[in-house]
């Protein structure tokens, strides 16, 4: 089937008897089943449980209540339980992560949730100091998991690592090839020793680790780096090392400029907070991602929904160094399930010292990311309200040409559209197209075309060139100058139009 969109802005510039229009078109080849799919969403979910130590090897009482609270907190109005569950201080496989397994399938129905079998190692061995090794729990119907391995070995004369570094790579279960992601689940060393300078050190060697084995990986990779990292800050060479640019570069959803000088065991900084429950003082837990994945620029991979990373529980209304288990904590408020928020709160205070981390991810392509952010499930499958040519809004502009020009299709307006002008190029003077499109829209197509009678177009390189493409300081969008090169002396009337088209 193929759709059009109206004329959604014209412009005429009028210069003896010679006239430009810029025309801002869409054309749609969607099938049936695509224009009715929305983008699949990944809810992932890093967790020290704390089942390591003080005589725990199994799970604590709670923890279940909690991975099934994380399940009722609705995305886009519905319910979306964890799909990914990155676990630190386990005792082993057998002891621990067995039974979270057996937990979550009695809940949501045998066979649904499975466990890497592989098994990674610790300093030492000894789950009595807490060094409990890495693991993960992942849902069957939604992931596929395709390789699991260990990163670097425990601590030595050159290694920083007290628990293995656990890498794991998926593809989502109705993803096509182009989306599989790794994720690396880390649980770095603790200053509370009292060794405060030489953990420090272990944590950025083990950062370093980390940073080189995914510098091996197929280029352009999907990444995530989760777990409990043991940061006092964005001011520690862990983090820095995490987050440098180039090769590897990883980006913190909740410091994504990159400032460097936070101290996290503040007020300030109360909203990301994760440990302990009882106590809520430290941001441990982190869930760091390629830049792909924050911006959403890879074509068909993994991409953040923006604002979904939280600390589950905290919401900023409970006070520095107070328990999460108090009556004034809004943050669970909006469970939709059988759950309480009183009784996931109590949960959260028994279950671990630590919050779980959550943030939720979609599978697709960029626009389907885009459509999750703006649009609730309901609305999702809905295409007069989130379809290509719908307008929510009312200003004329069809969500896929808000989506490729980088607005809003929530706000009305015209500030944004592409803008129509002659230059003097030499001796004469050509007509110009200025227009902005979105970085991540890498799975649209924006052609600049023109005509001499507004029903014969033509492209390509010797007729139309790209004089500049500038990043914006949005860092979302660019600004795109294309130019035609027929000179209007040299013809009656001369049109230019962007033409934005997807498959």
């Amino acid at each position: 089937m193929v759709g059009r969109g109206n004329w959604v802005v014209r412009a005429a510039l009028r210069r003896a008897a010679r006239f430009a229009v810029v025309w801002v078109a869409l054309f749609l080849c969607l099938t049936d089943a695509q224009r009715s799919s929305a983008a699949q969403t990944l809810r992932v979910v890093c967790y020290n449980i704390e089942a390591d130590i003080d005589g725990y090897t199994t799970p604590r009482p709670g923890l279940s209540t909690v991975l099934e609270a994380i399940g009722e907190v609705p995305v886009n109005g519905a319910a979306h339980p964890l799909d990914l569950l990155a676990l630190e201080e386990t005792t082993s496989n057998p002891l621990t992560v067995a039974p979270i397994v057996s937990a979550l399938n009695d809940y949501y129905g045998a066979g649904t949730y499975a466990a890497s079998p592989y098994q990674a190692t610790e300093s030492g061995n000894n789950p009595s100091t807490g060094n409990g090794p890495n693991a993960v729990v992942y849902n069957t119907r939604t992931l596929t998991l395709l390789a699991s391995a260990g990163v670097g070995t425990p601590r030595g004369s050159s290694n920083g690592e007290y628990r293995q570094v656990a890498r794991y790579e998926f593809i989502p279960v109705s993803g096509p090839p182009g989306t599989e992601f790794y994720v690396y689940v880390s649980h770095m060393k603790s200053s509370f020793s009292g060794a405060s300078a030489t953990n420090e050190a272990y944590r950025a060697q083990e950062a370093t680790i980390i940073k080189n084995d995914i510098a091996a990986l197929p280029a352009n990779s999907t990444v995530l780096a989760v777990g409990d990292f043991n940061l006092n800050g964005s001011t520690e060479a862990a983090y820095q090392t995490l987050t440098a640019t180039g090769t590897g570069q990883l980006l913190d959803p909740l410091n994504a400029s990159n400032d460097y000088t936070q101290t996290w065991n503040t007020s300030a900084y109360l909203t990301l907070l994760s440990e302990s429950a009882t106590a809520l003082r430290y941001r441990d837990d982190l869930q760091f991602m390629s830049a792909a994945v924050y911006n959403g620029t890879s074509a068909a991979g993994l991409h953040y929904v923006a604002g979904s990373c939280r600390a589950f529980g905290n919401n900023g209304t409970v006070a520095l160094g107070k328990s999460v288990n108090q009556a004034t904590n809004t943050a669970l408020d909006g469970l939709v399930g059988a759950i309480t928020p009183a009784a996931a709160r109590a949960a959260l205070a028994t279950g671990s010292d630590h919050l779980p981390v959550v943030a939720d991810y979609t599978v697709g392509t960029p626009y389907n990311a885009w459509q999750a952010q703006y649009f609730t499930g309901a609305e999702l499958s809905n295409p007069a309200v989130s379809g290509d040519n719908a307008d929510p809004d009312g200003d004329g502009l069809g969500n896929l040409l808000e989506y490729a020009l980088g607005l809003d299709p929530r706000s009305a307006g015209t500030a944004g559209l592409p803008v129509v002008g002659v230059g003097r190029f030499g001796t004469g003077q050509n007509l110009t197209l200025t227009y902005t499109r979105l970085i991540a829209a890498t799975d649209v197509t924006y052609l600049a075309q023109v005509s001499g009678d507004l029903s014969t177009w033509t492209t390509g390189a010797d007729i139309v060139e790209t004089l500049s493409t500038t990043n914006n300081a949005d860092g979302r969008t660019q600004t795109v100058v294309v130019r035609d090169l027929t000179q209007m002396s040299a013809a009656s009337s001369r049109f230019i139009r962007l033409l934005v088209t997807r498959p």
